[in-house]
């Protein structure tokens, strides 16, 4: 079964068992990468009555450190807000070389294809656009689940990652290659680079309303480092 929510810049989540998909070989891109953007925050209710909505800001960790708290907020069965906070960067797929993160599950846990990095395309000849998706969870899959405490969302771009084999294609059920991916997208321009928690539905038996939230420190995105840890 998919589970599908549609927050602001092509959020979406997904909840579905997955198969792990095939490796080859990326294609990487010789032109200097842009340096990305400062970062935006948005949120939402996702159509939903309340309580179900979202929350995403950034926060002071003491010391020099900072933080992006994101929540989402769910009053009913399947329903849920999100928030998300994401950097623009314009270059291609292909010259995107370093995409990570420090989290920690402050509410809740992963699961219901949240939290999860979703990446915007646009082809810049056709104009078409297209997402990815890759999920936060030891499985990299929208149930796989992740550890308490903080935790290392490793890098998930290139064929080393750990993520390799787990990047979804739009509404795909099924993951496909870190290679196979660059291939498809390697020229499409990057629009957006987003982390997004939309999954307050999936928590189990909480209190209403239910609740899944997370702290992102150290988010680099190739050679920006965003929401420093303190000092």
């Amino acid at each position: 079964m998919k589970r599908t929510f549609t927050p602001k810049r092509a959020a979406v989540a997904i909840a579905a068992m997955v198969m792990v998909g095939m490796g080859a070989v990326g294609v990487a891109s010789a032109a200097s990468p842009p340096t990305p953007s400062a970062p935006f925050f948005d949120s939402g209710t996702n159509g939903f009555a309340a309580p179900s909505k979202g929350a995403a800001k950034q926060v002071d960790e003491g010391s020099g450190g900072q933080g992006a708290l994101l929540t989402s907020l769910s009053g009913a069965t399947n329903e849920a807000g999100f928030g998300l906070v994401g950097v623009h960067f314009d270059g291609t797929f292909n010259q995107l070389s370093d995409v990570e993160t420090q989290f920690n599950m402050t509410q809740g846990t992963c699961g219901g294809g949240s939290p999860r990095w979703a990446i915007d395309l646009k082809d810049p000849n056709s104009k078409n656009t297209q997402f990815l998706l890759v999920y936060f969870d030891t499985q990299h899959e929208p149930f796989g689940g992740c550890n308490a405490g903080t935790q290392q969302e490793m890098n998930i771009i290139g064929n080393a990652s750990p993520a390799t084999a787990g990047w979804f294609i739009g509404n795909a059920n099924a993951p496909t290659t870190y290679s196979a991916v660059s291939a498809a997208y390697g020229t499409w321009k990057v629009q957006d680079v987003e982390v997004i928690v939309d999954a307050g539905w999936a928590q189990g038996s909480q209190i209403n309303p239910n609740i899944q939230q997370v702290l992102l420190q150290k988010m680099q995105i190739n050679n920006k480092t965003y929401f420093p840890l303190p000092h």
